[in-house]
């Protein structure tokens, strides 16, 4: 009968020990002992796709079974991750910005801006630029965006408007 063993299909996958034996981790292309996991967290890595059933075929390895990337008999790669085809490469969550990578520049000037509006609320002397009266609006609720867009005399206008 041909051994079957479990091969890593994720980056990285956490296992369970089998009755009550420590886990372990398991990298993508990682052949593990399907008797060395616990049964119920073995069935729910391979629903998840996090392991594939793998039996070897000569020199290499052929699933056991049919799965969602592939059909029993279809050749897997093992061993060093690097060498996973590219229909089999999932590279996990990738971190990117859903916003701007703020100008640290424009921060401190920001800050300096917000540090010289008043703080019990009162709008800032109309000697004070444009920047203080922008941040004033933004600690009000306005939009920063929006905002810089105006001069100085529409940003005191919009003030006493809020005022009145």
């Amino acid at each position: 009968m041909t051994e079957k063993l479990l091969r890593g299909k994720a980056p990285l996958t956490l296992w369970q020990g089998a009755n009550g034996a420590p886990g372990g981790h398991l990298y993508r292309g990682g052949l593990l002992d399907p008797e060395t996991v616990d049964a119920d967290d073995r069935k729910r890595l391979i629903d998840e796709g996090f392991l594939d059933v793998v039996v070897r075929k000569g020199e290499s390895f052929v699933l056991a079974e049919d799965t969602d990337t592939g059909d029993k008999g279809d050749p897997v790669t093992v061993g060093d991750a690097g060498l996973v085809p590219e229909s089999e490469t999932d590279n996990g969550t990738v971190n990117t910005p859903t916003e701007p990578v703020a100008d640290p520049e424009l921060e401190t000037r920001r800050a300096a801006a917000r540090a010289k509006v008043p703080a019990d609320g009162s709008a800032p002397k109309s000697s004070n630029g444009q920047d203080v009266w922008v941040e004033y609006h933004v600690s009000k609720g306005g939009n920063y965006d929006d905002l810089v867009k105006q001069d100085k005399a529409e940003l005191i206008k919009l003030a006493q408007s809020r005022q009145a």
